[in-house]
C-alpha cells in the first residue's frame, strides 16, 4: 500500500517540477543551494501558520500558544524529505 499522500495536488505538481533541478545537484553531490532554496520557496508559498490556522487571517496577532505550535510546525517540516516525491 503506498504511504498516505502529505502534499496538495498543487504541492506535489510543485515538487516534480523541481526535479530537474535536483537531479542536477544529485550529479554533484552538493544540495547546499537546492533545499534551502526549495525549503524558502515552500515557506514562501505555503506559510506553516495558513496551514494550522487557516481561519485566522495572516495580519491577526496570535496568542503566544498558537505561536508555539506554528514553531513547531516549522521544525516538524524542516524534518519532512521532499525528495520522497521524487
Amino acid at each position: 500500500m503506498p504511504a498516505a499522500q502529505w502534499t496538495t495536488t498543487e504541492q506535489s505538481k510543485w515538487l516534480q517540477a523541481l526535479l530537474p533541478a535536483y537531479i542536477q545537484h544529485t550529479e554533484h553531490k552538493n544540495y547546499s543551494h537546492f533545499w534551502p532554496d526549495t525549503y524558502t520557496k515552500w515557506c514562501t508559498s505555503w506559510p506553516e501558520r495558513a496551514v494550522i490556522f487557516p481561519g485566522i487571517p495572516m495580519d491577526v496577532s496570535l496568542t503566544k500558544a498558537q505561536e508555539n505550535d506554528v514553531q513547531e510546525a516549522i521544525a516538524r517540516r524542516k524534518n519532512v524529505r521532499f525528495y520522497f516525491l521524487f
